[in-house]
């Protein structure tokens, strides 16, 4: 298992090339949360909605197809690693916006990426 695994028409790819790695656990708080009038915070935690932050090295232009045929689908299963858990979970997740620079050398090569994928249904328990 690599780091982190997206799935598109049933099949996992593994993302090539990460070299950062960050899963952020984003909390969501209902309406009825805020400060009491003894500063005391209060209300309800809806739940942990997983945020996986990669930065990706120079990219073949083969392999920058494949990844921007994963992440510019609307939503898909992801594999990751889940630090708190210490093992591999699936979820569903949506993508930031990605972006492909290239520079000009005797070839156009891509230049390191880097994309939040954030998770559609709050961490299971």
């Amino acid at each position: 298992m690599n780091l982190v695994e997206i799935q598109k028409n049933g099949k996992y790819y593994a993302i090539p090339k990460i070299v950062e790695y960050e899963v952020q656990y984003c909390k969501l708080w209902s309406s009825d949360t805020g400060r009491s009038m003894t500063g005391e915070n209060k209300g309800t935690l809806i739940g942990i909605f997983p945020k996986i932050i990669l930065k990706i090295g120079q990219l073949t232009a083969s392999e920058m197809a494949l990844f921007l045929s994963l992440v510019n689908q609307a939503n898909a299963n992801v594999r990751y690693y889940d630090t708190e858990k210490q093992k591999v979970v699936t979820a569903s997740f949506y993508f930031g916006d990605a972006q492909d620079q290239l520079k000009r050398q005797k070839n156009m090569t891509h230049k390191p990426i880097s994309i939040s994928i954030i998770a559609n249904k709050k961490r299971g328990g």
